[in-house]
């Protein structure tokens, strides 16, 4: 890695012409938005490390503030809805609410979301109607256990459970955005909040996973260094201006994209 600022020629011949460059930028778990801000925040650049890692806290602040299931792409958020659906209905094992332990003794709950994770329309009646259906099969001759009030009760109980992985996905979601190292999932959603398309490069070469939203937006490319560490590529200009910001049509970013 290199140190915050320090620049170096980064061979990316196999890629595409130019003498390209890379920088360095703070490695404290935070280095996507280093570099990000870098390129987009002239204060940034300015800035001591203490006030550029202030820059960064405020910027995640304001990333995990917008956090909500509107705002989080559709199949992103009911990745992360089904996952928190599974844990929390493994819990309901050990519930001593009656009801719950005539649903748990007779369906099997996580198949049902299995059968639903697919779904493209209301997950929440899709999901009710399976578990009664599954609940009346499995009651066979002793229908008196899975009557109306068992469906009515399924309803209810479902809303109470969608309810609360719903606050549990935003919540995490929020936490991930203000502490955690930015990961796949997170860099969708931050792409898209900042209109900001990434690309990536890795040991001199494209590295093939690529966060784009829209061909108007401007491309920042990083370097993916020790797996755990982001750094900035720039072309270096006849006039000796290094530039970090590109477009759709530059030829790097074209590169990227070879079957356009």
């Amino acid at each position: 890695m290199l140190e915050p600022d320090q620049n170096q020629i980064y061979d990316l011949s196999a890629v595409a012409p130019g003498v390209f460059i890379r920088t360095g930028v703070i490695a404290d778990g935070s280095c996507f938005f280093h570099a990000y801000l870098r390129v987009f925040r002239p204060t940034y650049k300015r800035a001591n490390v203490a006030e550029r890692t202030r820059i960064v806290g405020q910027l995640r602040r304001v990333l995990a503030s917008s956090v909500s299931e509107t705002s989080l792409n559709s199949e992103l958020y009911l990745l992360l809805f089904i996952t928190e659906l599974q844990k929390v209905l493994a819990q309901q094992d050990v519930s001593t609410d009656p009801h719950v332990k005539v649903l748990t003794k007779l369906v099997n709950l996580n198949t049902i979301v299995d059968d639903c994770s697919s779904f493209t329309g209301n997950l929440y009646t899709e999901f009710v109607d399976k578990v009664n259906a599954a609940g009346r099969k499995a009651a066979g001759d002793e229908a008196d256990l899975y009557d109306e009030k068992m469906n009515s009760f399924v309803a209810q109980w479902a809303r109470g459970i969608f309810h609360q992985v719903n606050q549990i996905v935003i919540r995490d979601f929020k936490q991930r955005l203000l502490t955690d190292y930015v990961g796949c999932t997170e860099m969708e959603y931050i792409s898209r909040a900042l209109k900001c398309n990434f690309l990536f490069v890795k040991d001199h070469q494209i590295y093939p996973f690529q966060v784009t939203g829209y061909l108007e937006w401007p491309y920042l490319i990083l370097i993916w260094v020790s797996k755990m560490h982001f750094e900035l590529v720039g072309r270096l200009d006849p006039d000796r201006v290094i530039q970090r910001k590109f477009n759709s049509q530059d030829p790097l970013v074209r590169a990227f994209f070879p079957s356009k």
